[in-house]
């Protein structure tokens, strides 16, 4: 099998909000598990994934309590991005995330939010 994937991709299990961003679609919120992530998209595991071609929105969060060094640390990261959904099967579902991402802290105290906005390596998944 010719290997399409120009980027390193990490087994990597976050838990994850997916809502379609498509006008007509209801307001459902899948909340899933990534099998495996990259910079250019993730795999995430479901039974009943969104169909090919539907843009979503997604959120991710990173676990961050293995890096804590003091208390006021911040627990968590949150990834946002846009994306597409390329393939949809029984195992799963393929999103490309589209360029552009948001990471936002968040303090395990205050909950206060910060917005770190970046711009993601495009890849072919």
């Amino acid at each position: 099998m010719n290997e399409k994937r120009r980027l390193e991709r990490y087994n990597l299990s976050m838990p994850t909000r997916i809502q379609s961003a498509e006008e007509d679609a209801c307001d459902a919120v899948l909340v899933l598990e990534t099998r495996d992530v990259c910079a250019g998209g993730a795999f995430f595991i479901t039974h009943s994934g969104l169909p090919e071609g539907t843009l979503v929105n997604i959120e991710m969060v990173l676990p961050t309590e293995r890096f804590q060094i003091h208390r006021d640390a911040v627990c968590e990261v949150r990834i946002q991005v846009d994306g597409t959904v390329v393939r949809s099967g029984i195992q799963g579902m393929a999103v490309r995330f589209d360029k552009s991402y948001h990471f936002r802290p968040v303090n395990g105290q205050a909950m206060e939010e910060t917005t770190i906005s970046g711009q993601a390596v495009a890849g072919a998944l």
